[in-house]
């Protein structure tokens, strides 16, 4: 899984890709329920899209903070749907640097072929990310959780 904690940004934003075909988007989001590891319920992580290089972002869904695990599965809005479309999952606001870690796992972003990659599928298995999948990643690292 890549593991979010520590100062600073927590973000994980994909490549471009094609999405016009009709997409749907798969991952699993994950917070420890020990109290050094918890999220507040305020404290949650936004999943958005940008289809103009990531100056603007369009929010699809908050998860709130709090113990959980959770495989979240759903069709992209209309909006997504466009030659490139880039995700990002977000943790706008949290505690201390210790507290509210949280983990992105088995990303699945599914379209039909076209010139742009039109899907997307990372583990994060092994000791790094695909740079070509995920572009950034601040204060996100591949291994354990808590």
């Amino acid at each position: 899984p890549l593991h979010f904690d520590g100062d600073g940004m927590r973000m994980a934003v994909t490549a471009d890709l094609n999405t016009e075909a009709g997409s749907f988007i798969e991952y699993t989001l994950e917070s420890d329920g020990s109290s050094s590891c918890s999220p507040s319920t305020s404290e949650g992580i936004v999943v958005a899209y940008s289809t103009n290089g990531g100056m603007t972002w369009n929010r699809i869904i908050e998860h709130s903070g709090g113990q959980s695990t959770a495989t979240t599965a759903f069709i992209l809005p209309n909006g997504a749907k466009t030659a490139a479309t880039r995700f990002m999952w977000w943790q706008p606001y949290r505690g201390t640097s210790w507290a509210d870690k949280w983990t992105l796992d088995d990303v699945m972003i599914i379209s039909l072929p076209s010139p742009v990659p039109s899907s997307l599928t990372e583990s994060f298995a092994g000791s790094a990310v695909t740079p070509t999948n995920i572009l950034r990643h601040p204060n996100g690292a591949v291994g354990a959780y808590c």
